[in-house]
């Protein structure tokens, strides 16, 4: 890619003072645009991928310009239910061990009934 805007943490007016991950794979999917919300990427993927721009320091930031992440972001967003089922599944199932522990520290009881349905996510069935 040459000729890329910046990558930066939140979203910038312009290309030319750089902008959020999101904003490149727009303009670069639709020679110029600029919006932090472009419609070839998978929503539970933006919002994902929002969130590592932010938290990610400028210089380990630029790693999001390589085409093994921006090309592979790009074409995601394909109306798939199950896609969206199975994306949403996999990120429950990264937190559900801080929610294991808590429902353990506060002596809640789901009967499993999280699980079964990160599970059935998983799936693509939920």
């Amino acid at each position: 890619m040459t000729d890329v805007p910046f990558i930066r943490s939140g979203t910038g007016s312009t290309p030319a003072e750089g902008g959020c991950w999101m904003q490149v794979i727009d303009w670069t999917a639709h020679d110029g645009s600029w919006t932090d919300a472009p419609d070839c990427v998978h929503p539970v993927i933006r919002s994902l991928g929002i969130a590592i721009n932010d938290r990610l320091p400028d210089d380990k930031r630029q790693v999001l310009l390589e085409p093994r992440f921006t090309y592979r972001a790009m074409g995601t967003n394909t109306g798939d239910e199950i896609l969206t089922r199975k994306l949403l599944g996999y990120l429950a199932r990264q937190v559900y061990p801080i929610y294991a522990e808590w429902k353990k520290s506060a002596g809640y009881e789901d009967n499993g009934s999280v699980l079964d349905c990160i599970q059935a996510a998983e799936r693509g069935e939920a």
